[in-house]
């Protein structure tokens, strides 16, 4: 990836919105759920369906933030993406959270583990 961005110089890696996935099982309470997204600010915690995978932190980070790049190198999306243990207590899940892997073993249910 360093290769990719060599040369480019620096005004290539312009400052996006601090994205920050978080996941601590241990750090798990009513106000922190165990796997997050943080925007901005280590307070705005939006819950999440559990850890990413590699392949799905790759391509969240280049499809949305260098787009170009994601277009250009075809051996991105070829980073093994599989879903990980879902991790919505029923409490966060009835808050805005996102869930990205609707495999039919997962619909309906609010607490299963794959």
């Amino acid at each position: 990836m360093i290769e990719l961005f060599r040369g480019h110089g620096e005004e290539y890696l312009r400052l996006r919105t601090p994205v920050r996935f978080d996941f601590d099982p241990d750090a798990a309470a009513e106000r922190h759920p165990a796997s997050h997204l943080s925007l901005n600010d280590q307070d705005c915690r939006i819950p999440v369906r559990g850890p990413m995978s590699l392949g799905h932190f790759i391509e969240f980070v280049f499809r949305h933030f260098y787009s170009s790049v994601w277009a250009k190198h075809d051996f991105l999306a070829d980073t093994h993406r599989e879903p990980m243990s879902r991790m919505l207590t029923p409490e966060h899940e009835a808050w805005i959270h996102l869930d990205w892997w609707t495999g039919a073993e997962t619909r309906g249910c609010s607490q299963s583990v794959n």
